[in-house]
């Protein structure tokens, strides 16, 4: 079939893109791209039809990006919420553990006071009996 897709219903497309990615771009960088690419439009205009394509325009794909800058938008969302309560918890992890911190110290401080005062009702004697443990 001269011309016929694999189900006979229209001509077989074929396209090819070359992409480049910046994955950790400079800020710098980053604006001067920002400038040039159009951000946040309902879609970006189709390029020109090459005159051999012209009459098979109507069987290219048009592209509409915006059910997927919804869809960013959507994850994006999501994502700072799950940052907001993961930040929530090591807040009160946190906290908890301060507590926690404080109670050892006061801890450690009374076990010093009654070795203190151990050491001081009992003299020497004290300190042999520890010996013989």
């Amino acid at each position: 079939g001269g011309g016929a897709g694999p189900d006979g219903g229209g001509p077989v497309l074929v396209e090819r893109y070359d992409e480049v990615v910046f994955a950790h771009p400079t800020h710098a960088f980053f604006g001067r791209v920002s400038d040039v690419v159009p951000r946040g439009g309902p879609s970006v205009p189709a390029a020109p039809c090459p005159d051999g394509l012209a009459p098979f325009r109507h069987l290219l794909p048009s592209y509409d990006e915006t059910a997927d800058i919804v869809t960013l938008a959507s994850a994006q969302r999501l994502i700072d919420e799950e940052l907001d309560a993961v930040r929530a918890r090591i807040v009160e992890t946190d906290a908890q553990l301060g507590h926690v911190d404080r109670m050892v110290s006061e801890a450690r401080g009374r076990v010093s006071e009654l070795r203190e005062a151990q050491g001081a009702a009992g003299g020497s004697g004290g300190a042999a009996s520890s010996s013989r443990g």
